[in-house]
C-alpha cells in the first residue's frame, strides 16, 4: 500500500507573522490567522467529523468482511478516504486522512498484530484504536494547555502544560524548514513546516502562538476555547454569553465571578453586603451631613482593614 495521505503544508514569513498559508494534497491553498487551524481541528463540527463519523463509517463498509490483503486495505482506505471530507474543514479533513494513514501504516509494520486480523473490517477497527489514542492524546493536550493559560487547571493538567512547553521546542525543529517559495513573479524566503498528524499541528500553533504573543485558553464564564484579540491574560470570550443574548462573556464574566464567589462564601458576601451599604451612607451624608462623613468614612476604612486582614490569613492558610 502506497501512502495516499500526506498531511499539509504550512508556510509563513517571520516568527512575528500572524498569517499561516496552508497548501492541501489537492494544490488549494486557504490562509488561516495563527491559532486558527487549532480553532477548526476543535470546533464541534470538526469533532464529529474526525470522530464519530469516522467510525460510524467504519462500520459500514460494504465489503468489511474481505479477507485483509494489501489491495482490500488501499481499497477501504481510499473508500474512507473519499467519503469524509467536508469543504469548510479542509485542515480536518486532511489530518484524519495523514493520521488514520499513520495508524495503518503502524500495523502493517507489525507482523505479530497483522497475523491477528483475518477480515478487512477486524484491520480497520485496530486502526481505528489507534487512530482514537492520538486524538484522545492531542484532546488531553489542548485542554491542559488552554486550562493551565487560564489558571484554572488542577495539578495533572499543570504539570502537563508545563512538561509540554519544555520539550516543544526541541521537537518542533524536528519537522519545521526553510525555504524559497515562488509569489507569482518573486522568491520570498519562509519557513515551511510539514504537518500530518493532530500532535504536530498542535506543536506548531502552539510556537506560532508563542511567537505572536497569542494563547489558547478556555472562558472561565462560559467554558468554551478562545483566543483572546487582545490582552493575552484576558479570562472572558467575545462570545455570547450564556443566558445574556445582547452582552458576551467578556461584557458580563467579572461580575458574574464576583458574584459566584459571594455566594460561595458567605463572608465575602457580608463584606459585599456592609460595603455597599456604608457606601450609600457616605454618599447621603455628603449631602444631608457632611459632618458624619469622616465618622461613616472611618467604618469603611475598619471593614476594608478586616476583610483584607481575614484575607490575608486565609490564604496563608491554604499555601501551608
Amino acid at each position: 500500500m502506497d501512502k495516499i495521505a500526506t498531511g499539509i503544508k504550512v508556510y509563513y514569513y517571520s516568527k512575528s507573522d500572524r498569517l499561516n498559508q496552508v497548501i492541501f494534497s489537492n494544490n488549494s491553498q486557504k490562509t488561516y490567522d495563527v491559532g486558527g487551524m487549532l480553532f477548526e481541528l476543535i470546533s464541534d463540527e470538526s469533532i464529529y467529523l474526525i470522530r464519530d463519523k469516522v467510525k460510524n463509517m467504519i462500520s459500514i463498509f460494504p465489503n468489511k468482511c474481505d479477507t485483509v490483503t494489501g489491495d482490500t486495505i488501499t481499497e477501504f482506505f481510499k473508500w474512507l478516504y473519499e467519503t469524509l471530507e467536508d469543504e469548510e474543514l479542509p485542515v480536518a479533513t486532511e489530518l484524519f486522512r495523514s493520521t488514520f494513514s499513520e495508524a495503518i501504516f503502524q500495523i502493517l509494520n507489525d507482523e505479530k498484530q497483522m497475523a491477528k486480523f483475518s477480515i478487512i473490517d477486524d484491520f480497520f477497527n485496530r486502526a481505528y484504536e489507534l487512530y482514537y489514542d492520538q486524538l484522545t492524546l492531542f484532546a488531553v493536550y489542548v485542554e491542559a494547555i488552554a486550562m493551565h493559560a487560564s489558571k484554572i487547571s488542577d495539578q495533572f493538567q499543570g504539570e502537563l502544560a508545563e512538561s509540554f512547553k519544555e520539550n516543544i521546542g526541541e521537537h518542533f525543529n524536528e519537522f519545521i524548514d526553510l525555504c524559497y517559495l515562488q509569489q507569482e513573479s518573486d522568491f520570498r524566503y519562509v519557513y515551511k513546516v510539514s504537518v500530518k498528524n493532530f500532535m504536530q499541528l498542535l506543536m506548531f500553533e502552539y510556537c506560532r502562538m508563542k511567537d505572536t504573543r497569542k494563547a489558547i485558553k478556555i472562558c472561565v464564564n462560559c467554558g468554551r476555547f478562545f483566543i483572546p484579540q487582545g490582552r493575552v491574560d484576558t479570562l472572558y470570550c467575545p462570545l455570547q454569553a450564556p443566558g445574556y443574548p445582547s452582552k458576551t462573556c467578556k461584557d458580563v464574566g467579572a461580575q458574574l465571578r464576583r458574584k459566584q464567589k459571594r455566594e460561595d462564601d458567605k463572608d465575602l458576601d457580608d463584606y459585599h453586603r456592609k460595603t455597599c451599604n456604608l457606601l450609600g451612607i457616605i454618599k447621603r451624608a455628603k449631602l444631608n451631613n457632611p459632618a458624619a462623613v469622616p465618622y461613616w468614612q472611618g467604618e469603611l476604612d475598619k471593614l476594608r482593614a478586616e476583610h483584607k486582614r481575614r484575607k490575608q490569613k486565609t490564604d496563608n492558610e491554604k499555601e501551608a
